[in-house]
């Protein structure tokens, strides 16, 4: 019982580490785009396309970080 206890601890670390490389990855990304909005007064289409990358992008980083984290621990 203890075994599987630590099992799932472990795969919740990993979820929860990758939630949080998503975040901040996901905040320095939009971060990044308020400063850019700010200094070259971006219209609504680029800043729209722009989140959209940064939450694709930060999406993409979580699920890698996990994933390569799932495959170290087998």
């Amino acid at each position: 019982m203890d075994t599987g206890k630590n099992i799932w601890i472990q795969k919740s670390s990993r979820v929860i580490k990758g939630l949080i490389v998503s975040y901040l990855v996901s905040g320095a990304g939009l971060l990044l785009l308020a400063l850019l909005l700010l200094k070259y007064q971006l219209d609504e289409r680029k800043v729209s396309a722009g989140i959209l990358a940064v939450y694709i992008l930060s999406g993409l980083s979580g699920g890698i970080y996990m994933g390569k984290t799932a495959e170290r621990k087998k």
